[in-house]
């Protein structure tokens, strides 16, 4: 997030609420460790969407201000409901924050989702941004098209791509993941995949 050269607060807004039916949500402020945890249990496609959320930042949390149902929530660290957003602040010439967020469906308390968190081990956007262009050219390179047509190879390309985003990886980098039980349960000796969606592939 880079803020203007301005007087207004800089700040990052967290709203839970967005999208499909909540069914309970969580908030919570650790301000030692500087980070944001939660979870998000939703109904749309699926009776119980379950996700834990790790967020740490490269600038200090200077306060946090809760919402339930909209209306502000004050002298507490964390808040639960099915309508829970967040206000996280930094400091007045803060100019850029870089944010860092974990995930986790197999996660059994608020702060399962850290060990996720590894994956990207400091707060190098530029870094990652690279790493990530090197990996996509490496796989969209697999096959070569021979055209002069640019249309064609954005089409092909594109759906190259879109073959490689779905489905995508479920278990934690320590290979736990959620069951269709609603169990965690340990994958031994492969990674364990979710969203085998075929209505959007061409």
């Amino acid at each position: 997030y880079t803020y203007p050269d301005n007087d207004m607060p800089k700040g990052i807004i967290l709203d839970l609420k967005h999208r499909d039916m909540v069914l309970n949500s969580v908030i919570s402020y650790d301000a030692k460790a500087n980070k944001i945890v939660g979870l998000r249990d939703s109904r749309a496609w699926n009776e119980h969407q379950k996700l834990n959320f790790s967020m740490m930042f490269s600038q200090r949390i200077t306060k946090v201000e809760f919402y339930v149902n909209d209306q502000r929530v004050d002298s507490v660290n964390a808040i639960t409901g099915t309508n829970c957003k967040a206000i996280i602040y930094f400091a007045e010439n803060t100019k850029q924050v870089v944010t860092k967020v974990a995930l986790s469906a197999a996660a059994l308390n608020l702060n399962d989702a850290d060990k996720n968190l590894k994956e990207v081990p400091d707060f190098d956007f530029h870094k990652v941004h690279h790493q990530a262009r090197e990996i996509w050219n490496e796989e969209l390179n697999k096959i070569v098209v021979e055209t002069n047509d640019i249309e064609l190879k954005k089409v092909f390309y594109t759906a190259l791509y879109h073959c490689y985003t779905s489905p995508y990886l479920f278990n934690d980098v320590d290979g736990k993941y959620r069951g269709m039980d609603g169990l965690t349960h340990q994958a031994k000796e492969h990674n364990v995949y979710t969203v085998f969606s075929l209505w959007d592939t061409y």
